[in-house]
This record gives structure tokens, sequence and C-alpha cells, in this order.
């Protein structure tokens, strides 16, 4: 299993540099054209999409083969996750960490929580959309 998670650290980076690259297209390209209430939700569904389509195409990298194991790879990118979340906000951006817990305020548009979900979910549905299981 360690040779899985090491391999499950080397795709979540992978999946960090879409996310920031996701909120880069978020701020600069769909705010400024549609308004932040619909780019939230946007960029939300289409961070969603990446990690999904990650979770599929790195199956075989991984090496995964069963379900505990999918399962854990993506409960494991959803602790990464979250403590690079509140660590980066909090202490690199200066965020309180009221302002930091409002990634989860699905009422203001955010859905970051749905990214999670995919996270902690998409390995294992990727493996069955891929008849692995």
């Amino acid at each position: 299993m360690a040779g899985i998670l090491l391999k499950a650290i080397i795709v979540w980076l992978a999946m960090l540099v879409l996310a920031m690259l996701n909120g880069i297209v978020r701020d600069m390209l769909l705010a400024p054209v549609f308004g932040i209430t619909i780019a939230q939700p946007a960029s939300g569904i289409i961070l969603s999409i990446l990690i999904f389509a990650v979770s599929y195409y790195s199956l075989a990298f991984i090496g995964a083969s069963r379900v505990r194991e999918y399962l854990g790879v993506g409960l494991f990118w959803v602790c990464l996750t979250l403590v690079f979340e509140y660590l980066f906000a909090h202490y690199v951006l200066g965020m309180s960490w009221r302002q930091v817990n409002q990634i989860f305020n699905i009422q203001q548009g955010n859905l970051f929580s749905l990214a999670l979900l995919v996270s902690a979910t998409g390995p294992l549905l990727a493996a069955k959309v891929a008849g692995k299981l």
C-alpha cells in the first residue's frame, strides 16, 4: 500500500496544479465575463470533472486493484487537499480560519465540497467505469 500512496501523492500534485490553474481561469476569465455568482459554481464543476478525469487516467499508474485501495487513495487525496487548503490559505495567504471555512459555503456558490466528494470517490468510480472492479 505504501507504493500506491506514494504514487497517489504524485497524482495529487498534478491535481493541485490543475486546481490552481482552474482558480486562475475562474478569477481572470470566468468571473470578469460572467460574474462570480456563475464563475464560482462553474469552477467547482470544472474542477470536479478534472479530478475525475485524472482519477480515471491515473488508474494504471497508481496500481490499486482492490476496493479498499481505491477508497484509501480517494480518502488520502481528501486529507492532502484539506491540509493543503487550510495551511496554505491561513499561513501563506493570511486568511483567518473563519475565511478559510468559507470554501464550504455552498450558499455562496462554492462547490469545494463537491470536489472533495469526487476526490474521495473518484478512484473507485473510475475503476468501476474502467471495468477494473
